[in-house]
């Protein structure tokens, strides 16, 4: 899945996590390392977020777009 982060940069990634408010992702060039994708004011946003990325994959979206804040 191509996810683009809140700079515009483009991840290529399946793996996506989130610690505090901060979600990350592991780019499927290099499974070692960790790129941030976003930050958010709260936890639970974070949570939000990540939920709204399941759900893109679930229903086979081939892009997501991080939103701001």
């Amino acid at each position: 899945m191509k996810i683009i982060d809140q700079q515009g940069k483009e991840h290529f990634t399946h793996e996506v996590e989130f610690c505090g408010t901060v979600v990350k992702c592991t780019p499927d060039s290099d499974r070692r390392k960790r790129e941030e994708l976003g930050q958010y004011e709260s936890m639970q946003r974070a949570a939000e977020v990540m939920a709204g990325i399941y759900s893109a994959r679930s229903f086979e979206k081939s892009e997501f777009q991080m939103p701001e804040r």
